[in-house]
């Protein structure tokens, strides 16, 4: 569990400086081509994410179901 909520607050400091690096270098005002280098990373880490938190419910839960 420490593990997942480790790897939690990772994903979350690398997306921070990916969006502070898009921000900073113009944002929605970037071409296409060079947007998509910073939005694809930044999809990607929000899906891991996603995957993390629904991990660590479920570990919660089954945690409960056996106490």
């Amino acid at each position: 569990m420490d593990a997942l909520r480790k790897r939690l607050d990772f994903l979350g400091e690398v997306y921070q400086q990916i969006r502070q690096k898009y921000e900073s270098q113009g944002g929605a005002r970037l071409p296409l081509h060079v947007r998509v280098l910073f939005l694809h990373p930044m999809r990607l880490i929000e899906s891991e994410q996603v995957f993390v938190v629904s991990l660590i419910n479920e570990l919660l839960e089954e945690g409960k179901e056996h106490v």
